[in-house]
C-alpha cells in the first residue's frame, strides 16, 4: 500500500515481489487503485467525499476536509481494499466523523472563516496547512491570513526552517502573516523578504509579530470580515487562546474589523511591517 505519484518511492518498488495497492487524491486520471476527491462548494450542503476503487464507488457527505486528512482517509481505504474488506462498509462511518479541537476544525465567526489547526506543528505540516488555507481562501474569495506560532524541537536549523515557512506562506498567496513567539520572528522576516523581492505594492500584504498568545489583541484587531484565517503552531504556544478570543468577541456581537481588546492588552500594538 503506497501513495501514487511518489517518484522516490517508486524507484524502490521496481523489483518488489508483493502486490502493491496505490492510493491517490485526484480524479480517475490518477494511476491508483483507490482514489478520492471532494465534490461541491466549500461550505455547501451537497459537499461530498468521493471514494473510488476498481469494484465500486461511494459518496460520503463531508464538510471541510484538509488535504492531509483526505490522504489519511485514502490510506485507510486502501488498507481495507488490500485486505479484501468491503471498502464501502469500512468508510461508512466517515460521515459522522468530527474533527477534534485544534486538528483542522473550522468555524465561521463574525464574518471570519477560521481554521483551528493549533494542536501542533512542524515544517511539513505547516506547508500542508498553508496549501489548504490558500485553496480555501481562493474558493471563498477571501484574504488568506496565517497566524503561525513557534515550531519547537527543530535543532540547530530552527531559524532556517522558520524562515522557509514564512517564505512559503508568501509564495502560496498569504496576504497577512502574524508570527507568535520568539522563533516566529524568522517566519515574519522570510515572509517580508519574499514580498519585498516580488515587487508587490506593500499595501497588498502585512506582516506582524507578537511575543506570545497573551498579546493577542493586535492580531484580532487586524482581521477583516471575509478573511480566511489559519492558526497553527506547536502545542506550547497555545494559539487556541487566540481562537477562543475570536469566538468570544463575536459572541459579544463584535464583527471582524470591529473586534476590540477585552482584557487590558490594548497597549500592546504588536510589531507590523
Amino acid at each position: 500500500m503506497v501513495p501514487a505519484d511518489c517518484a522516490p518511492l517508486e524507484r524502490c518498488l521496481v523489483d518488489c515481489p508483493t502486490r502493491m495497492v496505490r492510493f491517490g487524491a485526484g480524479d480517475e486520471g490518477c494511476e491508483a487503485e483507490v482514489l478520492g476527491w471532494v465534490e461541491g462548494e466549500q461550505g455547501g450542503t451537497e459537499r461530498m467525499l468521493v471514494l473510488h476503487w476498481p469494484e465500486g464507488e461511494t459518496r460520503i457527505p463531508t464538510g471541510h476536509i484538509p488535504k492531509h486528512t483526505l490522504e489519511n482517509t485514502l490510506a485507510a481505504a486502501a488498507a481495507c481494499y488490500a485486505a479484501g474488506l468491503p471498502v464501502a462498509r469500512c468508510v461508512s462511518g466517515l460521515a459522522d466523523v468530527e474533527f477534534s479541537r485544534g486538528r483542522g476544525q473550522v468555524m465561521e465567526a463574525g464574518g471570519l472563516y477560521v481554521i483551528d489547526d493549533t494542536y501542533n506543528a512542524n515544517p511539513a505540516a505547516m506547508r500542508a496547512a498553508l496549501d489548504e488555507l490558500a485553496q480555501v481562501a481562493a474558493r471563498r474569495k477571501g484574504r488568506a491570513v496565517a497566524v503561525l506560532g513557534d515550531m519547537l524541537e527543530l535543532g540547530s536549523d530552527q531559524e532556517r526552517f522558520h524562515s522557509e515557512v514564512g517564505r512559503y506562506a508568501a509564495e502560496v498567496g498569504v496576504r497577512m502573516l502574524w508570527g507568535v513567539g520568539p522563533l516566529a520572528t524568522a517566519m515574519v522576516e522570510g515572509f517580508r523578504d519574499w514580498w519585498k523581492a516580488s515587487g508587490e505594492d506593500e499595501s497588498q500584504w502585512t506582516a506582524g509579530h507578537v511575543s506570545s498568545c497573551e498579546t493577542w489583541s493586535p492580531i484580532i484587531s487586524a482581521l477583516q470580515s471575509g478573511d480566511v484565517v489559519l492558526l497553527k503552531g506547536s502545542r506550547s504556544v497555545r494559539l487556541e487562546n487566540v481562537v477562543r478570543r475570536v469566538v468570544d468577541q463575536t459572541r459579544m456581537g463584535r464583527p471582524a474589523g470591529g473586534l476590540l481588546p477585552a482584557d487590558g492588552n490594548s497597549d500592546d500594538t504588536g510589531e507590523t511591517r
